[in-house]
């Protein structure tokens, strides 16, 4: 029994050894890309909403707000 686990650990080390040394593109992607410097985005809707305080609207004038957001989104005003 110890014999046959030492063969199989044995053949085990060589598999991780192979891949250690093997030359496959998939090492060469990194794990964790750079995120580069995100450019703002500018935009009438964006704006709009930075500008808004949401506490103060009544549950109308939200809903109003959101058709008047989409609408410049959209490009339309």
């Amino acid at each position: 029994m110890t014999a046959q686990a030492r063969r199989y650990l044995t053949e085990l080390e060589r598999e991780r050894d192979a891949l250690r040394t093997s030359t496959s593109p998939q090492r060469e992607l990194p794990l964790f890309t750079p995120v580069e410097a995100a450019v703002p985005v500018q935009s009438a809707a964006l704006e709009a909403l930075r500008a808004l305080d949401p506490n103060s609207l009544s549950p109308r004038e939200a809903l109003d707000l959101l058709f008047r957001l989409q609408t410049l989104d959209r490009g339309d005003a």
